[in-house]
C-alpha cells in the first residue's frame, strides 16, 4: 500500500487495495493491464513538459496527525478484508487457468479449492461444520493431529517400516530388566534388520543409537558385520555429530583388530580431524584409551610435517633419536610444529592430550626466540593444557622461560581457577614452578595465595592440595616429594628471568601464607590430628610455619587435655598417639619457645597420664615426653608418675615395659 508508479500521477488504485497482505495478480490477467493502462492514459504523455507541479495534480485535503492512524485501522478492518476478496475475486483470470499466489514473495501457490474455500470463509457464506469440512478437504494434513502429521512424514521418506520395528526393538532392547536370552534375541532381529543399510541410518540422531546398542550388547560376529561396513567412511563417521558415538563404541567393545583399523583410518587425517569440534574428540579418545605406544607414536608424527603422514614406520620414533641421526630434521620439524600449534591455540582443541604431546615436543627443541614467540600466543591457552602430564610441563616451561611480562598475564588467567589447580594430578606441579620461578611475589601473593587461604578447607583434605601447602612451608622436602619431582622442578633452575635468591623468594611466600595455616590448624586441631595426612601436615604447620604457633599448639594441647576415654582419646587413636609423640620429639629442633611438651604439659594433669600409660598407644606418648629434650619436662612428667610406680608396674603392654624402664633409670 501507498506504492507509487513512476511520475506525479496518484496512487494505482491496485496498490491502494487495504489488505493486510497485498494479493498480486497473474500477469497474464488482461483486466489487470487494461486497468494499468487506463491509469497511465489519465497521466500525462511520457516526455511532456509540466509547468507547475501543483498544477499538474489534483488539490489534497490536509493531513492531520491522526491520518496515518486512522489509514492503518482501516487497512486492517475486516471491510478490507472484505473489498481485497471481492476485488480479487473479480479480477481472476478464468482463461488460462492460472492460481493467484499470496503475500509479496510470490514463493506459496495456493490451489483453486482452497483459494474458494478462503474466499467463501471470509465473506462468511457458510455454517462452521461446512467451513471445517471445505478446509479439511483441500488440505488433509489440517485433520490431522501433530502427531499424525509427523507419522505421515515419515512415511514419505525411504525405509519407513524398516527404521519404524528397529526403533520398536531398541525401546525394547535397552530396558534393563531384560533377560540375557531376550535380549541376544532382540539384538539378532534388529542385526539382521540393519544388515546392509548401516551407511544409512547411522547418521540419524535416532538410529544412530541404535547402531550403538547394537555394537553394546551384539556378539563378535555381529560387532565384525557392522565394522566391515563402516570401516571405510570412518573419517566421515568422526565428522558427523551423532555417529561419532558410534566410532567410540566400535573403539570401546569390538576387538583389537577393528580398534586396530580405526585407528589406521585416522592415519593421514589427524591434522585436519584435530580442528574439528566432533572429530577431535575421536582422536582424543582412541590417543588415550586404546592406542599403544607405537600408534601413538604414528598419531604425534603428523604434526612433524607431511611426510610423516604419509609414510608410517614401524616402531616407536622419538624426535632426540630422529635429529641424532639426521640433524637436518630438526629446523624443519620445529618449523612445521609451530606452524600446527598456531593455530590451534585460539580454538577448543587446545585442551586435547595429543596437542599437549606436540607443544612438549616444540619446548624441547625449540631455539630461545622461537619459544619466546611461542609462550606469547600461549598467554591465554596455559589454563587450559596443565590439566594433562604434557599439558602441565609445557605450562611449567612457560613460566619457567617466560618474561616478567608473561609470567604475569599468565598468572592473571589463573584467577578464580587456583584451587582446582591446586587439586589437580598434574596441575598442581605448576603451581610449584610458580613458587620456584616467579620474582613478583607481590603478584603471586595477590593472585594466588588468597584463593590458597581462601580454599583452604578442600586443599587440606585432597592429596594434591596438601602437597601444594607442604610446598609453600618446606619447599622440595624429600619427607613429601619424590625425587622424580623434585628432578622436573629443577629443570626451571638457573633459567634467564629469575633473578631473586629461591630462598628469599621460597621465605617471603611462607610468610604470607602462614597465619591462614596456624589458624586452620587453631579452629580444625581434632579433625587433623586423627587423620593421618592431616596429622602430618598439622605436624609440618608446627614445625616451619612462620609467625607465632602458640594458638595452634593450645588447640592441640587443649584435645590432648580432653577426659581420657580408651575408645576415643587422641592419645588412643591410631594416628594421634603418632602425630602428639613426633611433635614432642621435635621440640629438639626448635630454636626456642614456645614448647609443644610444655603447652600439652599445662592441658594434662599426673593422674591422666597414669591413664595413658594403662593403654598400649598412650605409654609410647608418655615415653616421649620422659625422653623429651627439655629437662623441666623430664623431670615434671618423671615426678608424676613415680606415684603411682606400683601401679605401672603391673602393667605388661609393650609401651608400659618401656615406661617402666625409662623410669628406672637414673638421672
Amino acid at each position: 500500500a501507498g506504492h507509487r508508479q513512476r511520475g506525479n500521477g496518484p496512487p494505482c488504485a491496485l496498490f491502494s487495495i487495504g489488505l493486510p497482505r497485498l494479493q498480486i495478480l497473474s500477469r497474464s490477467n488482461l483486466e489487470l493491464r487494461g486497468l494499468m493502462a487506463s491509469h497511465v492514459s489519465n497521466r500525462g504523455k511520457p516526455g511532456r513538459k509540466v509547468k507547475n507541479k501543483k498544477d499538474s495534480r489534483p488539490a489534497r485535503k490536509k493531513k492531520g496527525a491522526g491520518f496515518a492512524k486512522r489509514r492503518k485501522r482501516d487497512q486492517f478492518s475486516k471491510a478490507g478484508k472484505r473489498k481485497a476478496v471481492a476485488n480479487s475475486s473479480t479480477l481472476d483470470d478464468s482463461q488460462n487457468g492460472e492460481t493467484a499466489t499470496t503475500g509479496p514473495s510470490l514463493k506459496r501457490t495456493r490451489s483453486k479449492d482452497q483459494e474458494n474455500v478462503t474466499s467463501q470463509l471470509k465473506r462468511g457464506g457458510a455454517s462452521k461444520g461446512a467451513k471445517k469440512a471445505k478446509v479439511e478437504k483441500a488440505n488433509p494434513l489440517v485433520a490431522m493431529t501433530r502427531k499424525e502429521r509427523k507419522e505421515a512424514r515419515r512415511k514419505g521418506k525411504g525405509n519407513y517400516e524398516m527404521i519404524k520395528s528397529a526403533l520398536k526393538l531398541w525401546e525394547n532392547l535397552r530396558r534393563h530388566d531384560l533377560s540375557k536370552t531376550d535380549r541376544e534375541e532382540s539384538v539378532g532381529k534388529l542385526y539382521s534388520l540393519l544388515e546392509g543399510h548401516m551407511k544409512e541410518v547411522i547418521f540419524k540422531h535416532d538410529l544412530g543409537r541404535v547402531v550403538q546398542c547394537c555394537l553394546k550388547f551384539g556378539n563378535e560376529s555381529q560387532r565384525t558385520g557392522i565394522c566391515a561396513e563402516l570401516k571405510d567412511d570412518i573419517v566421515e563417521l568422526c565428522k558427523s555429530k551423532y555417529s561419532k558415538f558410534s566410532v567410540k563404541k566400535i573403539l570401546k567393545h569390538s576387538a583389537k583388530e577393528q580398534r586396530d583399523q580405526v585407528i589406521a583410518a585416522l592415519y593421514g587425517n589427524v591434522r585436519r580431524l584435530i580442528r574439528h569440534t566432533d572429530a577431535a574428540d575421536v582422536v582424543e579418545y582412541a590417543y588415550n584409551e586404546y592406542a599403544n605406544a607405537e600408534q601413538r607414536s604414528a598419531l604425534v608424527e603428523e604434526f612433524y610435517g607431511p611426510q610423516f603422514a604419509l609414510f608410517k614406520s614401524a616402531g616407536v620414533r622419538r624426535l632426540q633419536d630422529m635429529f641424532d641421526s639426521d640433524a637436518s630434521l630438526k629446523p624443519l620439524i620445529v618449523r612445521h610444529l609451530h606452524e600446527c600449534i598456531t593455530p590451534l591455540l585460539d580454538k577448543n582443541s587446545v585442551k586435547h592430550s595429543i596437542v599437549h604431546r606436540a607443544m612438549l615436543d616444540f619446548f624441547l627443541h625449540a631455539d630461545p626466540a622461537t619459544r619466546s614467540d611461542m609462550i606469547e600466543a600461549m598467554h591465554k591457552a596455559v589454563v587450559q593444557v596443565l590439566h594433562t602430564k604434557e599439558g602441565s610441563r609445557v605450562a611449567m616451561n612457560c613460566i619457567w622461560h617466560g618474561t616478567p611480562k608473561d609470567r604475569k598475564v599468565i598468572l592473571k588467567t589463573f584467577k578464580s581457577f587456583v584451587k582446582k589447580i591446586c587439586m589437580e594430578e598434574h596441575g598442581h606441579l605448576v603451581m610449584l614452578a610458580v613458587f620456584d620461578s616467579v620474582d613478583d611475589t607481590v603478584l603471586v601473593k595477590k593472585v594466588i595465595i588468597p584463593e590458597v587461604a581462601a580454599g583452604m578447607d578442600d586443599l587440606v583434605k585432597d592429596v594434591f592440595g596438601r602437597k601444594v601447602l607442604h610446598y609453600l612451608l618446606s619447599p622440595r622436602d624429600r619427607h613429601f616429594f619424590h625425587p622424580d619431582v623434585i628432578g622436573v622442578l629443577q629443570q626451571g633452575d638457573n633459567n634467564a628471568y629469575s633473578k631473586k635468591e629461591a630462598s628469599v623468594r621460597w621465605s617471603e611466600l611462607k610468610d604470607t601464607i602462614s597465619p591462614s595455616l596456624i589458624a586452620y590448624v587453631s579452629e580444625n586441631a581434632q579433625a587433623m590430628i586423627r587423620d593421618k595426612p592431616g596429622s602430618l601436615l598439622l605436624q609440618s604447620i608446627m614445625d616451619h610455619a612462620a609467625g607465632d604457633v602458640h594458638t595452634a599448639m593450645d588447640a592441640v594441647a587443649l584435645a590432648a587435655g580432653d577426659e581420657f576415654d580408651p575408645q576415643t582419646h587422641i592419645a588412643c587413636d591410631p594416628c594421634g598417639h603418632l602425630a602428639l609423640k613426633k611433635l614432642v620429639q621435635n621440640d629438639a629442633n626448635r630454636q626456642g619457645p614456645p614448647y609443644f611438651s610444655e603447652t600439652m604439659l599445662l592441658e594434662v594433669q599426673g593422674k591422666t597420664l597414669t591413664e595413658w600409660v594403662s593403654t598400649n598407644r598412650g605409654a609410647f606418648v608418655v615415653a616421649s615426653l620422659l625422653e623429651c629434650p627439655i629437662g623441666a619436662v623430664r623431670t615434671t612428667v618423671k615426678k608424676w608418675l613415680t606415684r603411682d610406680r606400683v601401679k605401672l608396674k603391673r602393667l605388661d603392654s609393650p609401651g608400659a615395659l618401656v615406661v617402666n624402664k625409662l623410669l628406672s633409670r637414673k638421672a
